[in-house]
């Protein structure tokens, strides 16, 4: 499971951002290099326990890490294909566009 979703994050690096870790985007709403919204650091937070704030999601170790705890807590509940969950991150229902998974199976085959 841990190589798993470390691979998975890694593709959504440079699927979110390139990999810049100053990157903002949708009107300033998503931040860093995981493109976080404020509800995703939420989420991290609550699946996690934790008590992230919005500016670590210019932290790569920190966005990193929230990424990580959600989608673990996906992967526990049966979402275990690399694809599905790269979408579940940018849909954490399971629907995401086509687009994007499309996205995202381009960039784990590489």
């Amino acid at each position: 499971m841990t190589n798993l979703i470390c691979i998975v994050i890694a593709a959504l690096v440079q699927i979110e951002s390139g990999g810049k870790a100053n990157a903002v985007g949708d009107g300033e709403k998503a931040v860093g290099c995981l493109q976080m919204w404020p509800i995703a650091v939420r989420e991290a937070n609550r699946v996690s326990g934790q008590h992230w704030t919005l500016d670590d999601r210019l932290d790569p170790k920190k966005s990193n890490a929230m990424a990580y705890v959600t989608l673990e807590w996906h992967y526990k509940r049966g979402v275990t294909n690399a694809v599905a969950l790269a979408g579940r991150w940018r849909n954490p229902d399971g629907r995401a566009p086509k687009w994007y998974f499309d996205k995202a199976r381009r960039e784990l085959a590489r």
